[in-house]
């Protein structure tokens, strides 16, 4: 009888949040603009971005708009025109699972009553990841994007009232194949319709990874996770502009048994005013790599065999005790957890803060679910002057009892998932607050105008 009546009362909830949210459409109605600190969460099944707010009440309003896809993949709150106004740039697109096939970049207004734009229509699977910064390193931000199926990354920047792209690559499984003789490209009879699935492109950053005084593109490409053979490989590469061109070069390559999900960004840990390249990867690794002498050297800061835990895309950078950085990584896949290092004395110390398949326990409807973290943000979301962890991600589909097939071709079939607030408390232990029980897919922490 409990279990029914949770179940109904699960249901009620989710129908009420339906109305909610039809309630809080954003709406071209602006006139008096504020500027406000908003969490961006990209959301799918449908794909809506998610706009979170505090309130004075001390709850998180919720507001959306509908980007008219299936799936938001990323969202980047930036000054990606480099004309220093924040707006809001995502890419989506419908994955595997309906028409029109292929991804696009948006750009959205939100001081000009959320005014859509389409940057590209790239035509690949799933337009992954994009950020902001100056790669051309000539003082004004350029977007990068970052694909999965071909492997694309392409450098948008705008002048003269238009978008101007240079494509940095194309499919690098591909040539790595050719010249070791081996084929990471997942089967065509295996796919649903005709299309090329042979590099991810998990996460593009932009920063200055060679201590040079340019800034480079640092990305983490993998074979695809639809990839059936046990042989996968992760590359993570760095993207040098030279002025006509960019200049590539692989600063490591790791090998695993299964599918890679990874992160990697520059980061200046000790405050010596030299970067590091940190990069999270499946099985639960957590790596430094620092320049010198001409070289790439590999420090391990954690690295867990086995386990339960193959994503590790959620990473972050930022203060959470108001002084020192610390580095975050927010797991899953199927599992999800929250893990904190500090450096302390050249060691780094590991902390375990929050177990979020637990608490996640009890909305379930079902048993034997995976969660998968997909991104996560350090920032003052909460407005007390202290930061906050902010995580997003979804119930994972392979793990869901999805009995269609489906799964085995996308992992966005859900529509459940999970944002939450991670707050650290002054006897050191940390608050979660969940605002959101959607699929949340990407996300991100700035200040937008509406």
């Amino acid at each position: 009888m409990k279990k029914y009546f949770s179940l109904a009362l699960l249901f009620l909830i989710f129908l009420a949040g339906i109305f909610y949210i039809s309630q809080t459409q954003l709406k071209p109605t602006q006139k008096n603009l504020v500027e406000v600190e908003t969490i961006a969460v990209g959301q799918g099944n449908p794909g809506l971005i998610a706009f979170f707010t505090k309130e004075s009440n001390g709850s998180f309003i919720r507001k959306t708009i509908d980007t008219g896809f299936r799936y938001v993949w990323t969202v980047r709150i930036t000054d990606g025109r480099g004309d220093g106004k924040n707006r809001i740039y995502a890419g989506v697109g419908n994955s595997f699972f309906s028409e029109p096939h292929g991804c696009q970049v948006l750009e959205f207004d939100s001081t000009d009553n959320f005014k859509k734009t389409v940057i590209d229509d790239v035509g690949d699977l799933r337009c992954k990841d994009l950020t902001a910064g100056s790669i051309y390193n000539n003082g004004k931000n350029q977007l990068v994007l970052g694909t999965h199926g071909l492997g694309i990354i392409r450098v948008y920047d705008y002048k003269d009232g238009k978008w101007e792209v240079v494509e940095a690559s194309r499919n690098y499984l591909a040539a790595y194949d050719r010249e070791n003789n081996q084929n990471h490209a997942v089967p065509a009879d295996k796919l649903p319709y005709e299309l090329t699935v042979q590099t991810a492109v998990h996460t593009v950053k932009i920063g200055d990874a060679d201590n040079d005084g340019k800034n480079e593109i640092l990305s983490t490409e993998s074979d695809p996770l639809e990839n059936p053979n046990k042989d996968h490989l992760l590359f993570i590469r760095m993207y040098k502009w030279n002025g006509k061109s960019f200049d590539v070069s692989t600063i490591d390559t790791l090998k695993e048994a299964i599918p890679f999900k990874a992160t990697a960004r520059t980061v200046d840990l000790d405050g010596s005013g030299k970067n590091k390249v940190l990069v999270s990867a499946s099985h639960h690794q957590v790596l430094l790599y620092v320049y010198s002498d001409g070289k790439w050297n590999r420090q391990v800061i954690d690295k867990a065999e086995g386990g339960n835990e193959d994503n590790m895309k959620g990473l972050s950078v930022g203060s959470l005790d108001g002084k020192n950085k610390s580095i975050v990584v927010a797991t899953g896949l199927p599992h999800a957890g929250v893990y904190q290092y500090d450096l302390q004395n050249g060691q780094f110390n590991k902390k375990y803060l929050v177990d979020i398949s637990k608490l996640l326990d009890k909305y379930r409807l079902f048993e034997g679910v995976g969660d998968n973290t997909l991104d996560s943000a350090i920032a003052d979301v909460n407005g007390d002057g202290a930061n906050e962890i902010v995580v997003a991600g979804e119930q994972d589909s392979a793990f869901s009892g999805d009995k269609s097939g489906v799964s085995k071709f996308g992992w966005e079939g859900t529509t459940i998932g999970y944002t939450g607030v991670i707050t650290p408390q002054k006897d050191g232990t940390y608050k979660t607050e969940f605002i959101d029980f959607r699929s949340a897919l990407g996300l991100d922490v700035g200040k937008i105008s509406y």
